[in-house]
């Protein structure tokens, strides 16, 4: 009953029942006491809790008793979350550890591995893995572990924005997964779940792949996408492009990246060749393309899901998440000349660092700002007729 009801994701049901086991066990049956905490571990686990300290005690019993299925279980899923903390030397000793001292050569290693390498961004390897963790997994007829393999190689791709890819990857998975038929999922997918949510959203977003994902979350094997809590951005590009996210500056390595964002959100819709020819007509194409590409990783990496992609593959449009707010200083400095509040629009363009009067912007910026400049301008000459 507890192993179910962890299955369907019941897990009120399940502390419940493992209240009333806990109150009959005993000290001479370390067979029940070593199931005990490891669905106790598994339960912490899945809801997110900390799992270390009670696995640790199920993996000790496990030894004692000569559990081989228990001690491989309970290693990985103790190198699992050593990996999630950021422990990636003692994951992999406790990974190679249990390997070696079992002679595992199984898809399960395979993906054990991959997991821990992709969170140490080494991709190629992990890719690599994945593969063969799919491929072996078919071969013995291991439906989970060949789908847990596709949705991390899936992942994988994702942080690389290799979309294509993720498309190829993530689309038979969702379809195999709903084949399984128990609400909830088979446990060994549902330990990867919480790291898989970027693929749910980009599904979701994508035409070709929401019917797959609407199956896949209808039978209970996933969350459907919680609600994004909102973001705020504000951009100064009075003087110096600046960005800052909820009132925290945040850095670019590009120079432009701030303008392709700004671009976007004027002009939701746009495709990539109208961001390359307004920001960057002065550049050949292929550097202006590579450009792009680059800058748009980088809001990507730096601050989130600020940009949904949607249309096709081939010629995607761009605009602003629904979940964010971006403001700037022009359009403050407007609503105040509106206002007649005409210092106040002045001080927007004086309080910027008269050290960096040189700005070393595309013109798509150096137009807003003269544009804005010259709006303040024939107000001000305005004011003084009056």
């Amino acid at each position: 009953m507890l192993q179910l009801q962890l299955s369907k994701g019941h897990y009120e049901a399940a502390e419940s029942t493992q209240r009333l086991l806990s109150t009959l066990r005993t000290p001479g049956q370390p067979e029940l006491q070593t199931t005990f905490l490891y669905h106790r571990a598994l339960l912490l686990r899945l809801q997110g809790q900390p799992a270390q300290e009670v696995l640790a005690s199920a993996l000790a019993l496990y030894e004692a008793t000569g559990d081989i299925t228990g001690i491989i279980r309970c290693g990985f899923m103790s190198a699992d979350l050593a990996s999630r903390s950021g422990q990636h030397a003692d994951a992999q000793a406790q990974l190679t550890a249990v390997s070696q001292r079992f002679q595992l050569t199984t898809p399960t290693v395979h993906l054990a591995q991959g997991m821990l390498l992709r969170r140490q961004h080494q991709f190629s390897e992990a890719t690599q893995l994945f593969d063969d963790a799919y491929a072996q997994a078919q071969q013995r007829g291991d439906a989970v572990t060949a789908v847990r393999a596709a949705l991390q190689n899936a992942l994988t791709a994702h942080v690389q924005h290799d979309f294509q890819r993720v498309r190829t990857l993530l689309t038979p998975a969702l379809e195999q997964a709903v084949t399984f038929g128990l609400p909830g999922g088979p446990l060994e997918l549902r330990l990867d779940l919480d790291e898989l949510t970027p693929l749910w959203d980009f599904a979701r977003h994508d035409p070709k792949m929401a019917d797959a994902l609407a199956r896949f979350l209808q039978v209970g094997i996933a969350q459907p996408p919680q609600h994004t809590p909102p973001v705020h951005l504000d951009a100064l590009v009075l003087g110096p492009p600046l960005l800052f996210k909820d009132g925290q500056l945040i850095p670019f390595t590009l120079r432009d990246t701030v303008a392709v964002l700004l671009y976007i959100t004027i002009h939701p819709g746009c495709q990539r060749t109208d961001i390359q020819i307004s920001l960057f007509p002065d550049r050949p194409a292929q550097a202006a393309s590579n450009y792009t590409r680059k800058a748009l990783a980088e809001l990507a990496d730096t601050l989130g899901p600020v940009i949904e992609k949607r249309g096709t593959h081939n010629a995607p449009t761009y605009h602003l998440a629904p979940h964010v707010q971006l403001t700037t200083d022009i359009q403050a400095l407007h609503t105040r000349i509106h206002q007649g509040d005409l210092r106040g629009a002045q001080a927007l363009i004086r309080d910027r660092d008269p050290s960096q009067r040189r700005l070393p912007d595309n013109s798509y910026l150096q137009h807003l700002r003269a544009a804005a400049f010259a709006d303040l301008k024939r107000a001000q000459q305005t004011a003084q007729t009056q």
